[in-house]
């Protein structure tokens, strides 16, 4: 008997999300998609309830398929289980606390379909924590185009606001090492770029990212930079098998630095006891071989001077987000020195 073909992979990572898993699912199994589709979850050891609501929810739609890891393997390693098993044309993340507008498989499939294009990359809206939405445009208008450093722009910030030919994806170095957030989703579109030959662009939006600002700080500094040591040491690798142009190199690398230097900036106003460690790894990252000496010495410049950080991230992600750090700071002393009277 002929297996039926399978038209999109739909990879959802698990982590601790039991309060938005079955929103997310019931975006993705509600879709009117006159193709076929596939929903591979996989819980990467989750300690709430997650997996148990994968279970449950598998009971009203058996094929949806659940990969368990035993270990905490870290968000790369999960999409990269998810691709593995995959049989889909065409490959797209979903991240389990996010979802789908309607209507979304039909058109992403239609237009791959016409555009012949390896991969799509489209708008998004955003959603905070209360519901508001706003329409991150960051696309204007449509392309279809090989010219890849005119794509590069709109390519780097996430694994989800993409969909994929599978054959792109085979043997990839993402997601050998597991990385969380804090830099797999550059890997996996750097590397998904380079390997593509005709991407489109798409000024329509078809996911909904549910954001909370207060998940930015969340990030501890110290673990987000030694993480960058492998998240460089891969694109090293990457930079090594596929010869990409120095344009391209840098311009991710960039990509990449500027939020080195939002959590340089926040070691020095929230995290000060962690400066030393901080340039122990800085001076790690100083040996791979693609991060020039250049880069190096403006980052131990950062380190030396919190005024130094905050012009650099004024100059890279603007001047709210400064701002935002120097408040934070402002309340958190405040906050202590209450709580000391108190104590008094």
């Amino acid at each position: 008997m002929n297996e039926i073909k399978t038209n999109i992979s739909i990879i959802v990572p698990v982590y601790n999300v039991e309060k938005y898993l079955v929103r997310c699912l019931n975006s993705i199994f509600s879709q009117s998609f006159s193709g076929t589709f596939e929903v591979i979850t996989i819980d990467d050891a989750s300690n709430d309830n997650s997996l148990s609501v994968l279970k449950n929810y598998k009971l009203k739609a058996p094929q949806l398929k659940i990969i368990k890891h035993q270990t905490n393997k870290k968000l790369s390693c999960a999409r990269l289980s998810g691709i593995k098993v995959a049989k889909g044309d065409y490959i797209m993340h979903v991240d389990s606390d996010d979802y789908l507008l309607p209507d979304t498989l039909e058109n992403l499939y239609k237009n791959c379909l016409v555009s012949g294009a390896d991969v799509m990359v489209y708008n998004y809206i955003r959603e905070n924590k209360n519901g508001e939405r706003f329409i991150v445009n960051q696309i204007k208008e449509e392309l279809i185009t090989i010219n890849k450093e005119v794509v590069h722009q709109f390519f780097l910030g996430a694994c989800w606001n993409k969909i994929v030919k599978r054959s792109l994806t085979e043997n990839m170095i993402f997601g050998n090492i597991g990385i969380n957030m804090g830099g797999e989703d550059l890997l996996y579109s750097s590397e998904i770029l380079l390997r593509a030959n005709t991407i489109y662009l798409s000024p329509s939006y078809y996911y909904i990212y549910s954001f909370n600002p207060k998940s930015m700080s969340i990030i501890n500094p110290v673990e987000y930079l030694r993480t960058q040591i492998t998240v460089l040491n891969s694109f090293n690798l990457l930079v090594i098998n596929s010869n990409p142009t120095s344009s391209f190199t840098n311009y991710t690398i960039d990509y990449l630095e500027k939020w080195l230097y939002f959590e340089i900036a926040k070691i020095h106003f929230y995290y000060m006891d962690s400066l030393e460690e901080s340039k122990e790894i800085i001076n790690q990252i100083s040996f791979i071989p693609i991060i020039t000496r250049s880069r190096i010495l403006r980052l131990e410049n950062a380190l030396d001077n919190k005024f130094i950080s905050l012009c650099e991230v004024n100059a890279r992600l603007g001047f709210k987000l400064c701002l935002s750090i120097l408040l934070r700071s402002y309340i958190k002393k405040i906050a202590l020195i209450f709580k000391r009277k108190c104590v008094v």
